[in-house]
């Protein structure tokens, strides 16, 4: 007993995609294919980051510019892959500077420097937080009406 690995493991804090600035690639692409320009991300109407890009479709990448931490300043290439679809058209796809995959959207969580895919920041949804988040309420239920907890959890789905 108490042999490696067991017990408790520390819990590791993950990010939300909600709290994290996200760079959309459809969103660079809508705005007519301007070149360059300065986006900026608020909350409560207060701005709380602001970046400079370069767009180059012609030679397939995004130049982005920063500050961060007020002292560092940050600049470096994002490469654009385009991907034909089945039924006409294509769809542009950001390539992860860390792993290489393709990504629509890119994230910078609080403690990073960079902008990467989700995966590679380690983020997590809201929803995926709060997804079991009454399932014990519903057991005790369930055991108190002599029910399977799965009905009385769609029960309240339903009136929800």
């Amino acid at each position: 007993m108490g042999g490696y690995g067991s017990g408790s493991h520390p819990t590791v804090y993950q990010y939300r995609v909600e709290d994290s600035l996200t760079l959309d690639v459809n969103y660079l692409l809508r705005n007519r294919w301007r070149t360059g320009g300065m986006l900026s991300w608020s909350r409560c109407g207060k701005k709380i980051a602001a970046i400079g890009y370069k767009l180059n479709v012609a030679e397939n990448f995004v130049r982005l510019y920063y500050t961060w931490n007020q002292i560092e300043r940050i600049d470096y290439e994002v490469q654009l892959t385009f991907i034909l679809r089945y039924f006409g058209g294509g769809q542009y796809f950001f390539l992860c500077p860390e792993c290489g995959g393709r990504a629509m959207k890119l994230y910078k969580s609080p403690p990073s420097k960079y902008f990467h895919c989700r995966t590679c920041q380690h983020l997590t949804y809201q929803s995926c937080r709060e997804s079991h988040r009454w399932d014990k309420l519903y057991a005790r239920w369930a055991a108190k009406w002599k029910l399977p907890a799965q009905a009385v959890k769609d029960v309240f789905k339903k009136y929800a």
